[in-house]
């Protein structure tokens, strides 16, 4: 977490999660000409330090975060076109970017209850 405000700064002084995102280059980008659509993935033109650190907390959040084990567990199982487990932890940095996002301008704490019944996922 000291790692993010070290490369962010306050997060207060950002609108939106995605333009923390885009500075870790975690935003996503594609390929594409006129002729074809190309694979997203993600751009890589960022702070490679924030990245890394996101990818850090994104790892051990699946490890010691019930809600985001089972996020997790949705994202490489029970979908339809499973992710692979590279692409579950980005989508996993993503979700967490937007609460940590959500708990600075609230300034509210984290509800695990709260965030399983307001996802659109059904954890059973």
């Amino acid at each position: 977490m000291i790692g993010i405000i070290a490369e962010t700064g306050d997060l207060r002084n950002y609108e939106h999660a995605k333009q923390v995102l885009k500075m870790s280059g975690l935003s996503l980008k594609e390929n594409s000409s006129g002729q074809k659509k190309g694979k997203k993935h993600i751009s890589k033109r960022g702070r490679a330090k924030l990245r890394r650190n996101l990818k850090q907390i994104g790892i051990s959040l699946v490890k010691n975060n019930n809600f985001f084990l089972q996020l997790h567990s949705y994202y490489t199982t029970k979908r339809a076109n499973p992710l692979t487990k590279l692409v579950s932890i980005n989508a996993i940095i993503r979700k967490f970017m937007y609460i940590l996002m959500a708990i600075v301008k609230s300034g509210k704490s984290f509800d695990e209850e709260k965030a399983i019944r307001e996802s659109c996922i059904s954890f059973s």
